[in-house]
């Protein structure tokens, strides 16, 4: 704010003008070098307010220098946590794949030098089973324990999520183990269903079989009865 600077002389004086003396028998052109004087103080002391305010605008290098050990040591604690915190994240967003249900989330902290830097964060991730196929659940359960562990350093809440897929996975093999896919028990349905028209062929040899056998028998007859009568 410029209000009323250079208004007084004590404001020239402070900056190093000093104002024309007027005398009473001076001219009319020593009113115009006072007026020449004061507008070239005003304009000095005017371009010395612009470079004080300049100065005294906060960046973040001189916030920082402004900081005691203290805060410094905090802020790179912060500092050190938002990179720890985002790349804990990332790995479980790359392990989840399509497992998971948006990006990550994050909570923040403000450090002492007015910066924002994430302190906690989650991802969430499709966690439930494939009814009706255990075989699919298996695969997802070992990608979810997967997904929980891929940080180098999981988190307890990490682990109670993998051991929870571990869990499932092992649900889903015994369920594999005592009913087994409709799939396989469809194709057995179908060899049951071609084992008839596989019968076919052997019921007419079976026929042909005991036709030839009657014909026999018919045959010995007549052998045997024709033997007689000519006896």
């Amino acid at each position: 704010m410029i209000t009323g600077v250079g208004s007084s002389t004590n404001t020239f004086y402070k900056s190093g003008v000093t104002p024309a003396l007027s005398n009473d028998n001076k001219p009319a052109d020593s009113q115009t070098s006072n007026k020449d004087i004061q507008a070239s103080a005003d304009k000095k002391t005017n371009e010395a307010s612009v470079k004080t305010d300049q100065k005294n605008q906060p960046t973040s290098k001189s916030i920082e220098q402004e900081l005691s050990q203290s805060e410094l040591r905090q802020v790179q604690t912060l500092q050190s946590r938002d990179r720890e915190v985002r790349n804990h994240e990332q790995a479980h967003l790359s392990a989840a794949g399509t497992l998971a249900q948006g990006g990550a989330s994050f909570s923040y902290s403000v450090g002492p030098n007015g910066k924002r830097y994430a302190t906690g964060g989650e991802v969430s991730i499709d966690t439930g089973k494939i009814n009706g196929d255990p075989k699919a659940t298996i695969n997802k359960a070992e990608q979810i324990q997967r997904a929980a562990l891929a940080p180098a350093t999981p988190s307890q809440q990490d682990r109670r999520v993998a051991a929870r897929a571990i869990s499932m996975a092992q649900e889903a093999r015994v369920e594999l183990t005592t009913n087994p896919p409709t799939e396989t028990q469809g194709n057995k349905r179908i060899e049951k269903e071609a084992d008839p028209a596989t019968e076919k062929p052997q019921v007419s040899n079976s026929r042909q079989q005991n036709l030839k056998l009657m014909e026999d028998v018919q045959r010995n007859y007549q052998v045997t009865a024709g033997t007689s009568l000519y006896a």
